[in-house]
């Protein structure tokens, strides 16, 4: 697109070629636009916001008692005994849920005798479980959402690591009657902080980088998308209240 300036295209060889299988409620849930495609094109007035999503705009189920829906008495056992990899090549699109389901865990010869009866998947189970938690960071993030929304020089995207589960996420609260799924790592097989996902999100949003900016909780993500072109990006992890703020100090809000 004229006007998009980035390095070269990061190389495809290694973006999956599969799409995840996924069950029936998890992979028909259809995601709606909240703004028809021809006014993703950026514009001198147009400002591209990505939001991420996880302890940004939701709340992560992970650290908020995961660790009991699988019976372990502590988040330390849980982290002992949940495999280190596979949760990252779920979140780029590595492997299906199928796989997920044999190797969320460690194997049994790994693990200590009291906390290998603990390692069962429930694939069913374990998604009534996001479904149930997935909520607002707090009561005032939606309204938040709304109001960017109106704002008229503003084009709202969520750019997220994250696994095919975003789909949950959006049947439980709506997220794009406010913004876009646009950059998701499980469908573009690239996370941030690779500088290659945030000029992929880019390309995604049809907007020059200088014409982008990220709201993220994570400062390393917030670093990187100003070492990769954006205009700006706000590392934020608190409430909504400070989130307004920040957003007037940057010139997003009125």
């Amino acid at each position: 697109m004229a006007g998009f300036v980035a390095p070269a295209a990061p190389d495809r060889r290694h973006r999956p070629t599969h799409r995840s299988a996924l069950p029936v409620s998890l992979g028909r849930h259809r995601l709606r636009q909240c703004r028809p495609c021809h006014a993703l094109l950026c514009t001198a007035d147009r400002t591209v916001v990505f939001f991420d999503v996880m302890d940004t705009i939701v709340r992560d189920p992970f650290f908020r008692g995961m660790h009991r829906h699988f019976g372990f008495n502590s988040f330390d056992d849980f982290i002992a005994a949940k495999h280190p990899h596979t949760w990252v090549e779920w979140e780029s699109g590595a492997v299906d849920e199928s796989q997920l389901a044999q190797r969320f865990f460690r194997q049994a010869s790994e693990l200590p005798p009291r906390l290998a009866p603990l390692c069962r998947f429930d694939g069913d189970a374990f998604r009534q479980y996001l479904l149930q938690q997935y909520a607002f960071v707090d009561a005032g993030m939606e309204a938040l959402l709304a109001e960017l929304h109106r704002q008229p020089h503003l084009e709202l995207h969520l750019f997220s690591n994250y696994p095919p589960y975003y789909r949950l996420i959006e049947q439980r609260l709506q997220l794009s009657r406010y913004l876009r799924w646009t950059a998701i790592s499980c469908e573009t097989g690239l996370r941030k902080p690779a500088l290659e996902a945030y000029w992929d999100a880019a390309r995604r949003a049809h907007c020059p980088l200088d014409g982008c900016i990220l709201i993220d909780d994570r400062q390393c993500n917030v670093d990187a998308a100003l070492q990769a072109g954006f205009r700006d990006a706000i590392h934020f992890g608190g409430g909504s209240g400070d989130l307004r703020r920040a957003l007037h100090e940057h010139g997003l809000l009125k």
